[in-house]
């Protein structure tokens, strides 16, 4: 389960250089790891906002990036 937080954050390193793929990557994987988790333990906490607090966010911003520059 950890590794699949760790390929999010991956992930926005990635978008650092290829914005799209990077965000994609972060955004598809943390709701993937959450209903996994879900799955697995029978059980949810309000604790896992606190990540998608910190990691979705940059990912929404890499996606605008790379539509600003896409408009350009």
């Amino acid at each position: 389960m950890l590794s699949l937080w760790l390929i999010a954050i991956l992930g926005l390193v990635l978008g650092w250089r290829f914005e799209r793929m990077g965000a994609l990557i972060t955004i598809i994987i943390i709701p993937v790891r959450e209903a996994l988790y879900v799955l697995f333990y029978r059980e949810w906490t309000v604790n896992f906002l606190l990540i998608w607090a910190l990691v979705i966010p940059p990912a929404i911003l890499y996606l605008l990036a790379w539509s600003g520059d896409r408009k350009k």
